[in-house]
Formats: C-alpha cells, structure tokens, sequence
C-alpha cells in the first residue's frame, strides 16, 4: 500500500512539473529535485553582504501623515573664529549664521515573487520563508546600491598614482593616495567618525588613530593589507587593543582610516588605462577595472532611516492568487532617498585593484 501511494505521488509530481506557468511566477521547475535517499534541511544561505553605505549617514524618518515624501535636512555652516580682543565693558558685534536647507524626495522602490500553489505544497522546503528572507536581503541590498551611487557623485575625488583622469588609472591603491585622502579631509576640516583606540598590554595588539570610515571593494582591501610603512600600516581587527566598537563589516586600519568592506563597492569595468602587463584586475583583459574606495565623515550623507522605510510583504494565495488561488506572493518595498550633506566631509579613491 506505502509504495503504491509513494508511485502514485511520484507519478502526479511528473505531472505537476509539466504545467506551463506564466513568466515570473517561482514554480516547481525553478527548483532543483530533492535527493529521494536523505534530504538535509539545512540551508546554504546564499553569499551577500550587510547594508553598509547608508549607516553612516544621517537618518531621517518619512514625515507620515504630513501628505508629502520630501525630507529636510539642515545645514549649519562653522563659526567663524573671534580672533579680536574684547574692550572692557563693551559688546561686540553679534555674529550671524545661516542655515542651508537641503531637501530629497523619496521615492518608492520594490520588488516581489509570485510562488505557485504547487512548490508551497509539493516541496519540501519552506519555499515562502526561504523568499521572504531573500526578498528582504534583495531590498536591503538594493538600498545599499542607490546610497553607493549618491556617494560617489562627490567631487573630491583622489585618482591613482595623481592622474588626472578615470581613464588613465594603471596603479593600484598606495600610501601617496591615502596620504592625499588624508590631506583633503583635514584640510576641509572634516571630523573624524571613529575615536581613537589605545593600546593595550595584550600580546600583538596595536593602537589606532582618530579615524574616518573608509568603505572598499575586497579587491582593494588586499591591497590595502600589503601596506607595512610607517603609520600607514595594516592593523587587522584582531589587533585591535578593543573590540566593541568594530563595525559588523569593518576589517582593518591604515593611518586614520577605520576600513569597511563590500562587493557592493563601486567598480567602473574596464574604465581605466591598458592592463598591459600591470597584473591589475580587468573584466575584459584589455583596459583596467577602477574602484572607489569611499571616505565617510560625520554628516556627509543624510537618507532616510530603512527600518522606518523598508517593508516586507506577503500575500496568501486567497488574497492575491486569482479565482482559483494559484499563487502567493513575497515582496518588499521601500520609500527611499540618499542626499550628499557637505561634499567636504567625503572623498573617494579611484583605483586599480590586484586580482
């Protein structure tokens, strides 16, 4: 009776695999056969990162209720210093300030599977949690892109081996342009994000400097870690004297740079100059791949705060699946909007990478 009900369920899956199903929808042929012997329910979970670009950021909530998705943002120039004596019993002149308002729109991003009634019934996986969690990590993602792009809309731009165009870059990263990072920001006066660290009695620890955030590609970060001169040294977290204020993506330090890293970095294929024999890193072989390497100071960028913003959606096949109840659907949307703050307190590094 067990192997005629076993035949009879094996038999109405070969079926079920021969339905023709609109484009877009997830059905039982997108998904690899299980192995009939053992089936391990443990899941691969896919490669990706966390949302890294916008957590240093100001965060602004959407103003509900208020009819509009426009978000305002203020900013306050620096005082002037008072560099005149005062003259005993007399008031000087009252210094004045004015405020920039910078304002963004949000605007509405999304996206959703539909799942058919036969893989939420005939697998053996969890399909619908299993999308709703890849749903999520797709929207967190995505915003982390459309951040990324704003950022490197900035125009303090630091290029390889000083070249004076994108297309001319044939060097990777080096202590001359960390250097130069570093001069652009002091000389704009930008804050540092992180605090320094001292140093510690613990075997193989090491101090680090009043720091910015620095977010690269992997590609660079090897790069990075080849560095040994001076305080433009390679400092692991490990070595770290502390470790509780290490950021969820942060790999190292190098002079005053706290580095985070991502393969969401933004690379320029084969933007830059002739790879020729230079061992550099390019998608087609002939010209090289440039990466920006972004450098973060508080108040550089203001978006809007994602756990305000971002929603995650699921539908029953009673709500969304048609008269016959077809086919559920798990998605995301998200209100959005990224903003360069002050172009002062950012920089970015364009260069090439060793594979």
């Amino acid at each position: 009776m067990k192997l005629f009900k076993y035949s009879l369920l094996s038999f109405f899956m070969m079926l079920v695999r021969c339905i023709i199903l609109p484009v877009g929808q997830m059905s039982t042929s997108d998904i690899a056969a299980e192995v009939d012997a053992f089936y391990d329910r443990t899941q691969i979970q896919p490669l990706r990162d966390n949302f890294t670009f916008g957590k240093y950021g100001q965060k602004r909530k959407l103003p509900k209720g208020s009819g509009s998705s426009t978000i305002r943002m203020n900013k306050w120039p620096a005082m002037p210093t008072q560099t005149i004596a005062l003259t005993e019993g007399v008031n000087p002149d009252p210094q004045k300030s004015s405020k920039t308002v910078v304002e963004a729109t949000a605007l509405l991003y999304g996206g959703y599977v539909e799942i058919t009634e036969d893989v939420d019934v005939y697998r053996e996986d969890p399909v619908v949690t299993i999308y709703q969690e890849r749903m999520g990590w797709q929207g967190a993602d995505t915003i982390d892109e459309i951040t990324r792009d704003v950022l490197i809309g900035g125009s303090n731009v630091v290029r390889a081996n000083s070249v004076a165009l994108r297309a001319n870059i044939v060097t990777k990263i080096a202590i001359a342009d960390l250097k130069k990072a570093a001069r652009t920001m002091r000389n704009n006066k930008a804050p540092f994000f992180k605090k320094m660290i001292g140093g510690s009695t613990k075997i193989g620890t090491s101090p680090i400097s009043d720091s910015w955030v620095m977010i690269v590609h992997g590609d660079v970060q090897g790069d990075l870690e080849d560095i040994s001169t001076g305080i433009y040294k390679w400092h692991p977290v490990s070595e770290y004297a502390e470790q509780k204020d290490v950021d969820d993506k942060e790999v190292g330090s190098i002079g005053n740079f706290r580095v985070c890293a991502t393969t969401l970095a933004k690379v320029w294929a084969d933007s830059g100059g002739t790879k020729g024999s230079t061992g550099l890193v390019s998608t087609s072989g002939t010209d090289i791949d440039v990466y920006a390497s972004l450098i973060l100071a508080p108040d550089a960028l203001g978006c809007v705060d994602v756990a305000d913003g971002m929603k995650s959606i699921r539908k029953g096949k009673e709500q969304i699946g048609g008269a016959l109840e077809l086919y559920s659907t798990v998605g995301w949307k998200c209100r959005y909007v990224a903003k360069i703050l002050d172009d002062a307190r950012m920089c970015r590094i364009e260069s090439g990478a060793t594979p």
